[in-house]
């Protein structure tokens, strides 16, 4: 199913974009992620929200996870920046490149987006180590 979806979210159409985007997170499979990931860049601002919150659903704290996030806490819009702290800080992401964004987002002009920041740096840098990268999502049966 990932495998038919996944091409949608390079659509014309904006709202079969947002679509692909809500169906590959309900699908909740690790192979869902790059779609997702790419999802992050989509102009459509609502593309890109559900793109981070569905990233923070999944729980998966892969790189390439962290680095989409870490790449949307500079997003143009401030409900997609809030989003994408939000999901750093409910996966408990505690990487050099977590923090710093995190630490830049705390100046951010959006005073929802710095006072969300101050609170998940605080924990981020409370982390002894960074976590294990691990994906998570639905087994197939063997």
């Amino acid at each position: 199913m990932v495998a038919e979806v996944a091409p949608l979210v390079a659509d014309p159409e904006v709202e079969v974009r947002r679509g692909a985007v809500n169906l590959l997170d309900a699908l909740g499979s690790p192979a869902a992620l790059p779609p997702i990931h790419q999802a992050l860049t989509d102009t459509d601002e609502q593309v890109r929200l559900r793109a981070a919150e569905a990233l923070m659903r999944q729980g998966d704290t892969s790189d390439e996870t962290l680095a989409a996030l870490v790449h949307a806490v500079g997003d143009r819009a401030p409900r997609v920046r809030r989003a994408a702290v939000d999901a750093l800080n409910k996966l408990k992401a505690s990487t050099d490149a977590v923090r710093a964004a995190l630490g830049e987002a705390t100046r951010d002009d959006d005073t929802k987006v710095a006072d969300r920041a101050r609170i998940a740096l605080k924990k981020a840098s409370a982390e002894p180590k960074a976590k294990a990268p691990r994906a998570k999502g639905k087994k197939k049966a063997e």
